[in-house]
């Protein structure tokens, strides 16, 4: 297996050059399931444990291998088992605040060049949720492409009707209309699987990434299931994130639905996915302007004059109070650990005083 094929660059080779040590090896992680890590190299598909001081070095969940990492092992042929000891930096990843209470990263998939948002055109289609997606996938580094497929169902009015509301909020993101019950539209994606790039495939359960994935390999890998003909929900067949290569050159991440999608940046993040909104506001006529009292608002006037959907500006809105929450969230975390590593370090000198004074 030519790792060149499973998307290795220049920049990976030099990451590897700058920590290789005689015996290791590069390899790519495909799943990572309950523990388990399938790796793929050149020596084969090897299945990979953690090295004890990568573990003990991880402070968080965000330190540990996800789909799509590229990692440095040592394998045993013999036994097709490797160990991880280095995870190569990511060059992008795509993130989401891990669902609960709990303010911690998760990474969702690492190293991939276009974020494909797939969306039925059924119960499924929520351009709230899609704006959503998009906000996600521009914070990631990786191009959005937002696919809607079962286009089979809807006439050409609806299509223009749908087309028009997205272009309020895709603003350069292509759009493809496809049908992967039937193949409509399927060769509108292969361009994006050549150079051995990486595309992750997200959506809730039931719009239809197993199926693209089934037909995008040329076979039948990942199950499926009907989905309920009175709210067209689906059940998550897909259970684990995994990568696989396309006979055409490229690769793929299909993921599991999510139920939850809350956001996450880092602090030296912002939201991209609103820069019409952020555009307008430079010409407020106060830096600090909220669009809503504020007279001389350039978001105000556009609403008005039909420029700008005032459900955008809402979804805008919500997105901010929800980052200054978790920005809240992110510094009384970060308090606490660093109270916690006092204490630590306190009580480890109290000790060696102790120890000092017997």
């Amino acid at each position: 297996m030519n790792i060149h094929n499973l998307g290795w660059n220049d920049t990976f080779q030099q990451a590897f050059n700058n920590v290789v040590q005689t015996d290791w090896l590069p390899a790519r992680v495909s799943s990572e399931n309950r523990g388990v890590i399938t790796l793929l190299s050149e020596a084969g598909e090897l299945t990979g444990t953690i090295a004890g001081r990568l573990r003990n070095q991880a402070t968080s969940k965000s330190d540990f291998p996800v789909v799509g990492d590229w990692v440095c092992i040592t394998a045993n042929l013999n036994q097709q088992t490797a160990t991880i000891h280095t995870i190569l930096p990511r060059q992008t990843t795509f993130s989401r605040k891990t669902a609960g209470t709990k303010t911690e990263q998760q990474i969702l998939s690492a190293n991939i060049d276009y974020v494909f948002i797939i969306t039925g055109l059924d119960h499924n289609f929520n351009i709230r949720r899609i704006e959503r997606y998009l906000n996600l996938a521009w914070n990631s580094c990786a191009q959005p492409i937002v696919i809607l497929n079962k286009a089979d169902i809807i006439n050409s009015r609806v299509k223009d009707e749908i087309t028009t509301q997205l272009s309020a909020i895709s603003l350069t993101t292509t759009v493809h209309f496809i049908s992967a019950l039937t193949g409509n539209g399927i060769s509108e994606l292969k361009p994006y699987f050549t150079d051995h790039k990486t595309a992750a495939l997200l959506g809730s359960s039931g719009v239809g990434k197993s199926t693209l994935t089934n037909l995008l390999l040329g076979k039948t890998q990942q199950k499926t299931a009907e989905i309920r003909a009175e709210d067209s929900k689906g059940r998550h067949t897909t259970t684990t994130r995994q990568l696989f290569v396309l006979p055409t050159g490229g690769l793929i991440i299909d993921t599991p639905g999510m139920r939850e999608l809350q956001l996450w940046l880092d602090e030296e993040e912002s939201a991209t996915g609103f820069k019409d909104v952020e555009e307008l506001a430079q010409d407020c006529k106060f830096y600090d302007c909220t669009h809503d009292v504020e007279p001389n608002c350039a978001v105000k006037a556009a609403i008005a004059a039909g420029k700008l959907d005032p459900k955008r500006l809402e979804n805008y809105r919500k997105m901010q109070r929800e980052l200054k929450h978790l920005a809240t969230k992110q510094q009384e975390t970060n308090w606490q650990t660093r109270k916690e590593q006092r204490q630590f370090g306190k009580m480890c000198r109290d000790i060696m005083k102790a120890k000092k004074n017997k």
